[in-house]
């Protein structure tokens, strides 16, 4: 673009992309494309002003401003609007294409719906004829478990005996797990109902199905992909990947003094980064088996097999459970087998980043919480291979908050 065309522009942002900024350093985050775009201090000054008036106007306006020659403000404008454009984040270079108008000729395929009201019926007739089990606190919901087989009642039971709420349950939302003549049907509320073959599978898509509902979008309420301890009363919130080390690291501290909170799901308030407690059963994957051989879980024949790719523990068998409290700090478990324990500290834009791609649904208002929190308490990196190291690091930082 030339100078003179540049000056006549009038770009504007686009209303996907959010500016989150600590004392020296800004980030844009596109929702659309999950662009995190860091910025110098020019660039956010530019983005900020990006509302639709004429570039010649806001050239004048930081020239005067700053008190920095206009040519001097110009090549910035320029050097910035062309980065924003290229990475998508003007909302003139934004717009989606037109979605093609619906055939009006074509028939709808009742096939889907007709086959999920055939399934509904078929759970309702199993509701009515069978007990339930629970009722289970599951994030802001309470749940209950319907099914006709015994032996998955008892093993859903146990795994979800961390979570049982008092009362009758009135209210609850229904998790569906029914043998049927050729499979099973899995499914919370009766939407969206999944067939599956074997009793563990049923299992697994109903433990599923509780990770979902805790983990569900609202308003209120961050939710991310973390472990979270207390630590005396100082809450330390463990993002990270699968395989991480999340779950591993968080039976060793609790084992080793702290007070249990969730081992994959940190539910957060938005306003305060208070963590509410999400007490599931502790899921260990078989590299960890080694480590814990007297958390082995006692399971029923038809689950023994299961035993052999996973460990679903009571925390009331490794230590205490907490009540949740606000953030005092994150740690980024990554694992690297052989490695030597480090502790290291991020900087804002790595640590947005960071928290950002561990939310479940990295919205806007996902970008906003993670700046705050960000901004408000220290984000570490902690890498290595040994176990106890790794406990003993945490333990020690979290004294020092």
């Amino acid at each position: 673009m030339t100078a003179p065309a540049m000056t006549r522009a009038v770009p504007h942002r686009s209303p996907s992309v959010r500016l989150g900024r600590s004392e020296h350093e800004a980030l844009l985050f596109d929702v659309s494309s999950r662009v995190l775009l860091e910025l110098n201090h020019s660039a956010a000054e530019i983005w900020l002003r990006l509302d639709g008036r004429p570039v010649a106007d806001l050239v004048a306006e930081l020239a005067s401003t700053y008190r920095v020659d206009a040519t001097v403000v110009e090549a910035d404008f320029e050097t910035a609007i062309t980065h924003f454009a290229a990475n998508g984040l003007l909302a003139p270079f934004t717009a989606a294409p037109a979605t093609p108008a619906p055939d009006s000729r074509a028939e709808p395929d009742p096939g889907p719906e007709r086959r999920w009201a055939e399934r509904w019926s078929e759970l309702q007739t199993v509701a009515s004829t069978t007990s339930t089990s629970g009722p289970y606190r599951v994030g802001p919901e309470t749940m209950q478990v319907v099914t006709n087989d015994d032996a998955l009642r008892t093993e859903l039971d146990r795994v979800l005996r961390p979570l049982r709420a008092p009362g009758p349950g009135a209210g609850a939302r229904r998790l569906f797990a029914v043998e049927r003549r050729h499979g099973w049907v899995v499914s919370v509320d009766g939407a969206e109902p999944t067939r599956v073959a074997t009793r563990i599978d049923a299992l697994t898509h109903a433990l599923w199905h509780v990770n979902q509902l805790a983990t569900a979008p609202r308003a209120d309420r961050l939710s991310m992909h973390a472990a979270a301890v207390e630590i005396d009363g100082r809450v330390l919130v463990l993002p990270g990947v699968s395989n991480a080390g999340k779950s591993t690291l968080v039976t060793g501290l609790v084992a080793a003094g702290a007070r249990y909170l969730t081992d994959e799901a940190a539910l957060l308030d938005r306003n305060d980064l208070v963590v509410d407690p999400f007490p599931k059963a502790i899921a260990l994957d078989p590299g960890s088996f080694s480590l814990f051989p007297e958390l082995k879980p006692s399971v029923g024949p038809a689950f023994v097999a299961h035993l052999r790719r996973k460990w679903h523990v009571d925390p009331a068998a490794v230590g205490s459970v907490g009540t949740g409290g606000p953030v005092a700090a994150v740690v980024a478990p990554c694992y690297e087998r052989g490695a030597p324990t480090q502790l290291q500290s991020l900087s804002f834009g790595p640590a947005v980043e960071l928290l950002l791609g561990a939310t479940f649904t990295g919205t806007l208002a996902d970008f906003d919480t993670v700046v705050a929190m960000a901004n408000r308490v220290p984000v570490r990196k902690l890498s290595g291979g040994d176990l106890h190291a790794a406990v003993a690091a945490v333990f020690e930082l979290a004294a020092g908050l």
